[in-house]
């Protein structure tokens, strides 16, 4: 009996690290981001009546083909770091500003759009 010839599932390396045999290109950006690769980006836009805003990264936008967003759960940690003067310096500002710029990780939503968790001011 013939065999069928092997399933071409992508690449094996996501982010220059080598990813499981069998493992799907977008499985292997989620592993990436699940080691705590973090990334550095601008705050592209914030909308402060709804609380959450979008963050602007070249490598996150090469991988995921969007920018990333910023919840309003992430804002308010970001907003508690300033008042604890864990930000980046003393005089952190205690409200969110278009063109701050943040270190974060990337998780992926429940809907699969990339979310950026453990963010801090640089």
């Amino acid at each position: 009996s013939a065999r069928d010839p092997p399933r071409d599932l992508g690449p094996t390396v996501a982010g220059g690290r080598m990813c499981p045999p069998l493992m799907a290109p977008a499985e292997a950006q989620d592993v990436a981001a699940a080691e705590g690769e973090s990334f550095y980006g601008v705050i592209k836009s914030y909308n402060e009546r709804r609380g959450f805003g979008f963050v602007a990264c070249e490598e996150t936008a090469l991988r995921f083909g969007r920018d990333v967003y910023l919840s309003k759960e992430e804002v308010l940690e970001l907003l508690q770091q300033a008042a604890s003067g864990e930000a980046s310096g003393e005089d952190a500002p205690a409200q969110i500003r278009e063109g701050e710029y943040l270190q974060f990780q990337v998780q992926r939503s429940t809907e699969g759009f990339p979310q950026a968790v453990q963010a801090r001011r640089v």
